[in-house]
């Protein structure tokens, strides 16, 4: 009999303590791109970016490939890039224009945390991305206009914005008060 679950907490203490358990990590990147590449047809540099998202999300590849995750990617992609380089006046039509629901903004403000992650990396001096590889010049811009000091605040500040998505606050406030939080850190 196996018992598989991320969540090892919510299991029962009686069951637990008959149980062996085998922490899995996540597959190796390169052999879930090989995979990806044979299955779905997609050129190496979309699988290996697929295996990146897939990992990172704890999504099947065919999720994090799928257009809506994709698009919801790119969107959260376009509103950080906004606060960074020109300000409220920029992101706020786009947010405005859109109708999210919790969820989404919650998957949204976990996507801003990433990127701002990977901007830090970069802005410290790491060669390419770990998870958005496509995006190099673009988190080097980041992390020469918010500043490598200032990034990991807005990282820890997501956290914050995210228990409150996940409460009571109104979520298409929140994330428009993060996106001024992050175009101020960047002097817009």
């Amino acid at each position: 009999f196996i018992l598989v679950t991320d969540n090892l907490e919510r299991i029962l203490p009686t069951i637990r303590s008959r149980c062996l358990p085998v922490p899995l990590g996540p597959p190796d990147p390169s052999t879930l791109a090989k995979q990806i590449r044979e299955e779905l047809k997609v050129t190496e540099e979309e699988a290996r970016q697929g295996a990146l998202w897939a990992i990172q999300e704890g999504m099947t590849p065919e999720e994090a490939l799928s257009n809506p995750v994709r698009e919801l990617r790119d969107e959260s992609l376009e509103l950080l890039d906004l606060a960074v380089r020109a300000g409220e006046h920029a992101f706020l039509p786009v947010l405005k224009s859109k109708k999210y629901s919790r969820e989404t903004d919650l998957i949204m403000i976990r996507y801003f945390r990433d990127l701002l992650s990977e901007a830090f990396l970069i802005g410290e001096g790491r060669a390419e991305p770990l998870v958005y590889l496509s995006h190099r010049k673009t988190f080097k811009k980041w992390s020469e206009s918010v500043g490598p000091d200032r990034i990991p605040d807005l990282i820890d500040l997501t956290f914050e914005f995210e228990e409150g998505i996940a409460g009571y606050a109104n979520p298409t406030h929140s994330l428009a008060t993060f996106l001024g939080q992050v175009s101020q850190a960047a002097g817009r």
